[in-house]
């Protein structure tokens, strides 16, 4: 599946959740951050990632020495100078990779290949690295979870034919629902708040913000959990400046108010 949402909004939390629940299972998992490839379009950022997640399965099989020079062989392909010819040559060794990578996989044990923020990759290269991941995956006990901001994540090309159709190959979770389920959503970052103030030695979220200041807080930040934290720091702060007891309404419609000039300035 690939997962949907605005920066903020949980994508990688929400992967990095199911990682951890598959590592605890003893499930092989490999983690690529597209961060590393972003803006990339040239062919060579498609071999960085497949030997990346070569690298990454082979710390579950240790002495599988396919995966050692597939990971070597891939690293050479994704520093070459000229893209020139590298198309041919990585569509050649699929059924190599396909092969190795099923070798290590069971019914009992499937791979899983976690690629977070896909949009960061050139729009123009994501249906293509798409295009081999599935070439590599289907029917091969391995799967897919992905994350990516939808208006710059593009799973299919339809001029060159290639990349991933949605709802026949892949599955789509929108996260965007925030505010449409208010009451939920509420719901949800008082559990993040009452987590975090609870670390803190506090009694719960009540003892220093009333439920009050907690719905504004909540449509301020869109309901999206990150900002909603980030608005609650600067309101604390301002509100511990005045010596209030509680975060107030005020405090957090200021800390608000701030974030709207910053965001416009960077406009």
């Amino acid at each position: 599946f690939i997962a949907y949402g605005r920066r903020g909004a949980g994508k990688s939390s929400l992967l990095a959740y199911a990682m951890h629940k598959m590592i605890d299972a003893s499930m092989p998992v490999a983690w690529v951050a597209m961060q590393t490839y972003s803006s990339r379009d040239d062919v060579q950022a498609i071999c960085s990632v497949f030997s990346e997640i070569f690298s990454e399965f082979g710390k579950y099989s240790h002495n599988n020495p396919n995966l050692r020079d597939l990971e070597e062989s891939l690293g050479k392909m994704g520093e070459e100078e000229i893209s020139e010819g590298l198309d041919k040559k990585l569509a050649r060794m699929v059924p190599r990779i396909r092969k190795a990578l099923g070798a290590i996989a069971s019914t009992e044990e499937p791979l899983t290949i976690v690629l977070d923020d896909l949009h960061l990759l050139d729009v123009s290269l994501q249906p293509r690295l798409l295009f081999v991941l599935y070439s590599l995956t289907r029917d091969n006990n391995i799967y897919m979870k992905l994350s990516g901001i939808e208006p710059l994540t593009k799973l299919w090309d339809s001029v060159l034919n290639v990349g991933l159709q949605s709802p026949g190959d892949i599955q789509e979770l929108k996260l965007d629902y925030n505010l449409t389920i208010p009451e939920q959503s509420k719901e949800h970052i008082k559990e993040i708040l009452e987590a975090h103030v609870k670390y803190c030695g506090l009694p719960g979220i009540s003892y220093i913000v009333e439920d009050a200041a907690v719905s504004r807080l909540v449509l301020s930040a869109a309901a999206v959990p990150r900002d909603a934290l980030s608005l609650f720091a600067q309101a604390i702060h301002k509100s511990a400046m005045k010596k209030q007891k509680f975060v107030s309404i005020t405090s957090i419609n200021s800390a608000a108010s701030e974030n709207i000039e910053s965001k416009l300035k960077d406009l």
